[in-house]
């Protein structure tokens, strides 16, 4: 883990903020893994704690239960007692992760792309859009039209409104 931070930092062509961010990912993403065996143990704290650094830096949490058994309530049951804290920003995060990938692939519009960096001035607002987007979205057939017709507005507020139409 320290040899891929090491290597990411030191890449050169990434801004100082970006190397803060990916580092911050990095640390969340490798301590979320340890979080998920104190979960096991009742101590819920360090997830938390991880949650609000991620959300504080303006990132999208993204959660996956990859590694274990379904019905596993601290990792399966985002109203458990475990996870319902932070349940808002699971499903945030997954609403921000369905909005990208959808103008990333119907209009080539990704979260990190020049038409997204252009529209907001800051992550966190951008990042609202495309959770917003994740949300008025109906996944299924069609959804590639939709997307196409309202990415033909280049401003964010008519691209949603596009959305929001019946």
């Amino acid at each position: 883990m320290k040899e891929v931070l090491a290597i990411l930092l030191t890449a050169g062509d990434v801004p100082e903020t970006e190397s803060l961010k990916l580092c911050l990912t990095s640390t969340a993403m490798f301590r979320l893994d340890e979080s998920l065996v104190m979960i096991r143990r009742g101590k819920v704290r360090n997830l938390h704690e991880i949650v609000r650094a991620v959300r504080d830096a303006n990132l999208i949490l993204v959660c996956g239960t990859e590694r274990n058994k379904h019905g596993l309530p601290f990792v399966d049951e985002l109203d458990s007692e475990y996870l319902a804290p932070i349940a808002e920003a699971v499903r945030e995060g997954a609403l921000a992760l369905y909005g990208h990938t959808a103008l990333a692939r119907f209009a080539g519009r990704p979260l990190g792309g020049e038409w997204a960096r252009a529209a907001f001035g800051d992550d966190a607002s951008r990042n609202r859009f495309f959770a917003e987007v994740g949300r008025l979205l109906e996944p299924g057939p069609g959804a590639d039209e939709k997307v196409k017709t309202a990415c033909e507005a280049t401003e964010p507020e008519a691209v949603l409104a596009t959305l929001r139409a019946p």
